[in-house]
């Protein structure tokens, strides 16, 4: 006969799941943070061995990247809390 075997339990422990938040989640925001700041130099972090001179953004450019980081950061904050406040 069939017998109903329980489901077993892969919910993570609540320390790594902190770990990983503050690891990775931190660590991001502050990036946001610091491309909201300076959209410019966050733009060309890594990428500046590919111009000779110094090379320029445009103001579209930049208007952009700060709306997007904006944007990712509203988003990233809110699905934190989400996940604290549950």
């Amino acid at each position: 006969m069939y017998s109903e075997q329980p489901i077993p339990d892969f919910s993570p422990n609540p320390f790594a799941v902190w770990f990983f938040i503050i690891v990775f989640g931190v660590p991001f925001v502050a990036l946001l943070v610091w491309s909201i700041m300076k959209p410019k130099e966050s733009y060309l972090f890594g990428r500046r061995w590919m111009f000779k001179g110094e090379p320029q953004v445009s103001e579209l450019g930049t208007f952009w990247i700060r709306l997007f980081s904006i944007i990712m950061l509203i988003i990233t904050l809110l699905s934190f809390i989400d996940w604290i406040v549950r």
